[in-house]
């Protein structure tokens, strides 16, 4: 089934919405919520419980970049998305995740595998 991102507003924080209820729905915690204005590379901040067959608990914080590109249909680019590392170290998360309504770009997509 083929979503239809053009449905959502153009300025992303419906987008942002959707993205923070379907991590939630997936289990994860969310601890910071989409804010309005400058947000220094963060749209969300959220927390993955999981818990291995001998009951150790891991917990794992990611920085969570939502990209709303559909209206455009372009790329979601490196000047979008910044340095996510430095952006993980300032928000103290262990991971990042983006999530984004087109695609990245192949230099973004290269930097996220490595």
């Amino acid at each position: 089934m083929a979503i239809d991102y053009k449905r959502l507003g153009i300025d992303g924080e419906d987008f942002e919405l959707l993205c923070r209820d379907v991590l939630e729905s997936y289990g994860a915690v969310i601890l910071s919520e989409p804010t309005r204005g400058p947000d220094q590379k963060k749209d969300l901040v959220i927390e993955i419980i999981s818990q291995d067959a001998l009951g150790n608990t891991e917990r794992v914080k990611y920085l969570v970049q939502c990209k709303h590109k559909a209206h455009s249909g372009k790329s979601v680019l490196e000047s979008d998305i910044g340095d996510f590392r430095s952006a993980c170290l300032l928000h103290e998360t262990d991971g990042y995740f983006l999530i984004t309504s087109t695609i990245p770009s192949v230099t973004v997509s290269n930097n996220l595998n490595a």
